[in-house]
């Protein structure tokens, strides 16, 4: 991977985790409240998830490059907004920008980087580029959640953190459009003559014949009105799912990933100041940070077992069950915990079996899809994250009402757990067939 696009990761990354110690906060200063903050992350949730798959479907058949730099537009525009916000409606307003341009950006760099590590080294060795991404994102987010965490301590209304998100935008958009030149993309010979891709699909990257120097946004209007809602188009993407037992079980799994992965991020800050000293609020972004971190800890022991299990199929299977079985387990002692420093090593620990999980999830996966269809498949997985983070929050809404809140530290991650095993079941049994 060329430095230059080392960078541009870090920088996206970076950018991440200034938001993620501070964004309900921010929100509260910029026109929410306690009692309304449901509407704002309700209409992020809700556009991230309506657009989830076309994003990616979009990203197929446009390019990975225009649909990430304007996934970056989208999030400037979002924080200029909230930047200016004072009122619900401006920053719901906001929300839809913000949950646009994640959805658009989720799969689309990532299906990129690793088209072109396939491009140049063949698909043997997968788990190298998907730990080099790993441990970038860790590393920039880390360093993120740290200056958005002491952003947030210094200057309590958050125009400095934004106005930093604004400037990382901007200097990122620039970047992109002068150093990231898209490669050729193997197009699957079935569709190489087939109307699911768009003119001058089949030659993503040198300089574009006079079809392809249209405005980017009559592009993607022109692909949303003729193929992004096609039925073949969306037939194509769920064949290809249906045809790949590893694609379905992945699918699956990181629904169960996000009941317990969206369980931790939306009660450990408030149950980790039930323990901490007064005044001591700036630790949250230290957590992000050791949290962050700890993705790029686990990233680097699975690639270690990769080495030791020798790419054995059916051992990494094994391995990738064990990380998604320990997920929800290591949630549970939460429960029973009422010491911050203890709190943060569970924590830790966490995002430490979510790397080992990740990186070895992220190997069966790319070496399971096409190029064709690799950022449509990468939305849909983005996609059952969301649908498990729905899953918390009704869990939630039903249980917050007659229990303790300490109970969602138990209840959705046992749930989560069973449906693991029921999936790991099922996978053996359809493997003994």
């Amino acid at each position: 991977m060329p430095v230059s696009h080392k960078i541009l990761l870090t920088i996206n990354a970076f950018s991440i985790g200034v938001l993620v110690p501070v964004m309900t906060l921010m929100f509260c200063r910029h026109g929410a409240s306690l009692e309304t903050l449901w509407v704002i992350m309700g209409t992020f949730s809700i556009t991230v998830i309506v657009l989830e798959i076309p994003s990616g479907i979009t990203a197929d058949l446009i390019g990975r490059k225009k649909v990430f730099i304007l996934s970056h537009i989208l999030l400037l525009i979002s924080f200029l907004l909230i930047l200016i916000s004072n009122s619900l409606p401006l920053l719901a307003c906001a929300a839809v920008f913000l949950g646009t341009g994640r959805a658009f950006s989720s799969g689309s760099i990532e299906a990129f980087e690793v088209e072109r590590f396939i491009e140049k080294n063949g698909s043997d060795n997968l788990s190298t580029i998907n730990n080099i991404l790993t441990i970038i994102e860790s590393a920039g987010t880390s360093l993120g959640a740290l200056a958005g965490g002491y952003l947030g301590y210094a200057d309590h209304t958050y125009r400095a953190t934004l106005l930093l998100l604004i400037l990382l935008e901007a200097v990122f958009i620039c970047l992109t459009t002068f150093v990231v030149h898209e490669i050729h993309t193997k197009i699957n010979p079935a569709l190489e003559h087939s109307n699911l891709l768009p003119s001058g699909a089949h030659q993503l990257g040198t300089k574009p014949r006079s079809a392809q120097g249209n405005n980017l946004l009559i592009k993607i209007y022109n692909a949303l009105r003729t193929r992004l809602w096609s039925p073949n188009a969306l037939t194509s993407v769920a064949t290809e799912m249906k045809n790949s037992p590893c694609v379905l079980m992945i699918m699956f799994m990181t629904l169960a990933l996000g009941i317990s992965l969206s369980t931790v991020e939306a009660y450990w800050q408030p149950t980790l100041t039930q323990y901490l000293p007064s005044k001591t609020n700036w630790i949250l972004g230290l957590v992000s940070c050791l949290a962050y971190l700890g993705v790029g800890l686990g990233s680097a022991i699975a690639k270690y077992c990769f080495r030791l299990l020798k790419g054995e199929a059916k051992n990494i299977r094994k391995f990738y069950y064990l990380s998604r079985i320990l997920m929800p387990v290591s949630l549970m002692p939460i429960f029973i915990c009422r010491d911050w420093k203890i709190f943060i090593l569970i924590y830790t620990a966490i995002y430490i079996i979510l790397g080992m999980g990740n990186l070895i999830e992220n190997t069966l996966l790319h070496s399971s899809i096409q190029n064709t269809h690799r950022a449509s498949i990468l939305s849909c997985i983005s996609l059952f994250m969301k649908a498990g983070a729905i899953v918390t929050s009704l869990l939630g809404i039903l249980l917050l009402k007659g229990m303790k809140a300490d109970m969602m530290w138990v209840l959705p991650p046992f749930i989560a757990l069973v449906f693991v095993t029921i999936i790991i079941v099922r996978m053996k049994k359809q493997a003994e067939v």
